[in-house]
């Protein structure tokens, strides 16, 4: 029956891949049906808010936004649709990066059918999605935020501006952060910076001045004094002991 079938619906820019993945496969011979095919996100949109879809596939890179500035405002209208990226090998980390943000999986242009209908197979076993659910819509909510967190932590944040940033008041952002990780959003924050400050520190040869700037500070001396406090030990002892570490190891290997 048709009303048992999930209702698929398809955005992308350039008319010919939506031609393609029309006809890529018999949509409802596996149980699906297409409930449309757009070139727009805005008029999409518009189209989901009437008959909310089971399953989305997004371009990733729309030319009036992007595939994941699309999702947020999407999951900020409560809708959660099973996501699937459309993505070319140029923009292959980027659509990893939308994994992020609840997307089930990717597909890369070409598109292959037999990619394809093992997605759509892992697609049936899910079974519909539950729109605007508390649930659902606070774990939604904190992938976007953390996603966020990911791509901007060397910015000059506060809960206030990771709020605005989200159209949420401060006091729900904090209290989200508690709820879900057990940890404040400033933990959360230097827990980012640190980790990002130790990977520097061991991995690179980069200054200590540049790493101060590529972990969020503007001032050396208080980031020495965050470092410390944080790993017991200061930031250039920490490079130091991490050399001599991998040194001594070279050393016991060497025949």
């Amino acid at each position: 029956m048709i009303s048992a079938m999930l209702k698929v619906m398809l955005i992308d820019d350039e008319p010919w891949v939506l031609i393609h993945l029309e006809r890529l496969v018999d949509w409802e011979t596996l149980g699906f049906k297409l409930c449309g095919s757009f070139q727009s996100c805005a008029t999409a949109l518009e189209e989901m808010q009437k008959e909310p879809p089971d399953i989305l596939f997004l371009d990733i890179s729309m030319p009036e936004t992007s595939g994941l500035d699309f999702l947020r405002k999407l999951h900020s209208t409560g809708l959660f649709p099973h996501t699937v990226v459309l993505t070319g090998f140029a923009e292959f980390e980027y659509a990893q990066d939308a994994l992020r943000l609840g997307v089930v999986d990717y597909l890369l242009k070409p598109l292959s059918e037999a990619k394809l209908r093992a997605l759509l197979e892992e697609l049936k076993k899910k079974g519909r999605p539950t729109h605007s659910t508390e649930g659902n819509h606070l774990h939604y909510k904190l992938k976007q935020m953390l996603a966020y967190l990911d791509e901007h932590f060397s910015e000059k944040l506060s809960v206030q501006s990771l709020a605005d940033q989200f159209s949420v008041s401060a006091t729900y952002c904090s209290k989200l952060f508690s709820k879900e990780l057990g940890k404040s959003f400033s933990q959360y924050l230097l827990d980012l910076r640190m980790t990002c400050a130790k990977e520097l520190l061991m991995g690179t040869d980069t200054a200590l001045k540049d790493i101060v700037e590529r972990c969020g500070y503007s001032d050396y001396f208080h980031f020495h004094k965050v470092f410390s406090k944080y790993a017991g030990i200061t930031p250039a002892k920490y490079r130091q002991q991490y050399r001599e570490a991998g040194n001594s190891a070279s050393g016991e290997a060497a025949p």
